[in-house]
């Protein structure tokens, strides 16, 4: 699946030893006739009190309407019980798993509840090779790419494409979820304007029929629908979604899910893309604070490296609040999954296939107008990823 970039729907057999399967009867669960599944239950007893991101969305979907608030894991669920007619809660990009050290509550029964991911669940075999969530790097971090999603029937998340340019897989830990994705060559005809990146895009897949019937402006979606991929997700199945793949989710019925956004060697360049895609992208935002930065500078008698450092750090500062991280994370994330494997080798592709990809990327980058202006710390990740290629010596 990575070298085609393609989907795939993976069946219960590669998760059926997790431990989140074992904190609730299942045949009870089955026969629950109202109400939210006994799993939302058993969530919210044991980590009521983390915070999560709620999501009110409209039953009609449209994204004008939806609403956003933070609210404790308790009063979330006590929401989504009350029935509301118009309104639907999707709780979304939980980080379950990087709170888990600092609950304190107490087991909601005799059997001991999870105090740790690795109890809840295990990362495939097929997805070990995750360098966006390496161990060794975990608690160092306020911030990760692994999540829990839960939310009531028709609760949905909207037409996108993961960050970064990242791989992502998700779990039905309960529920059924309907998918609809989009190859990357057909992104461009889910806009307005094809040719224009900044044109108005589609919010929902179901907007397709409408509009390729002849709404002006949007004559090419018939191409985007013609490529449509759609399935249904069943519980204790994952969907493996590729790089650059635009999709969007509706949950069938009540949902729990667990999430990760994950790369390895095989998508990296793309993420490296879109990372100077980003950059140069600010660049040109902030082309008045550069031009003042200069100006500042001619008239003090300010050294060239000082306002270019500043600039460049600028730059720098804005992207990591946008994207989450800029260049001295990305290469401080491919310098330690160079250093120290996540993963047997068995689950990762060739030591030459991986030298290879990074060494282009390094080049490339070392060509770039920014790379002289940037902190130490970039320079000295990028030389430690060098070293580990043997590309140069210490």
């Amino acid at each position: 699946c990575l070298l085609p970039n393609r989907p795939a729907l993976l069946p219960k057999s590669l998760v059926k030893s997790w431990g989140i399967f074992r904190l609730w009867d299942e045949d009870t669960a089955k026969s629950f006739k109202s109400g939210l599944h006994p799993a939302f239950r058993a969530l919210q007893a044991r980590y009521g009190s983390q915070n999560v991101s709620v999501f009110s969305q409209s039953r009609d979907q449209d994204p004008k309407k939806e609403e956003y608030k933070e609210l404790p894991l308790s009063q979330a669920i006590e929401n989504m019980e009350q029935i509301e007619e118009s309104r639907r809660h999707y709780i979304k990009d939980w980080h379950l798993f990087l709170q888990l050290g600092e609950s304190q509550a107490q087991p909601l029964s005799q059997d001991r509840w999870p105090s740790s991911a690795e109890e809840f669940y295990t990362v495939p075999y097929i997805f070990e090779d995750d360098w966006m969530n390496h161990p060794r790097e975990e608690k160092k971090r306020r911030d990760d790419f692994r999540f829990c999603y839960a939310g009531q029937a028709g609760s949905h998340t909207r037409l996108h494409a993961d960050v970064y340019m990242s791989y992502s897989w998700s779990t039905n830990i309960t529920g059924r979820k309907r998918w609809r994705m989009f190859p990357p060559a057909s992104a461009p005809y889910l806009r307005r304007l094809p040719p224009v990146d900044a044109m108005d895009a589609l919010a929902a897949a179901g907007e397709l029929g409408p509009l390729s019937s002849g709404k002006k402006g949007w004559s090419r979606y018939s191409c985007a629908r013609s490529e449509m991929i759609e399935f249904v997700q069943e519980a204790g199945e994952t969907v493996f979604v590729p790089s650059n793949w635009y999709h969007e989710v509706l949950n069938l019925t009540e949902c729990i899910s667990f999430n990760h956004n994950w790369c390895n060697s095989v998508n990296l360049p793309g993420m490296y893309d879109a990372m100077k895609d980003e950059v140069d992208d600010f660049e040109r935002r902030l082309e008045d604070v550069r031009v003042l930065l200069k100006d500042h500078a001619t008239r003090t008698g300010s050294q060239v490296r000082t306002w270019q450092q500043e600039w460049t750090e600028t730059v720098q500062e804005v992207v990591a609040k946008d994207m989450g991280w800029a260049w001295a994370g990305f290469w401080a994330m491919v310098e330690v999954n160079l250093r120290e494997p996540v993963c047997d080798s068995r689950f990762r592709p060739e030591n030459a296939f991986v030298r290879e990809r990074v060494r282009t990327m390094i080049e490339d980058f070392e060509q770039r107008e920014d790379f002289k202006w940037l902190q130490h710390s970039v320079h000295t990740s990028v030389h430690s990823c060098k070293v580990s290629l043997g590309l140069t010596t210490e």
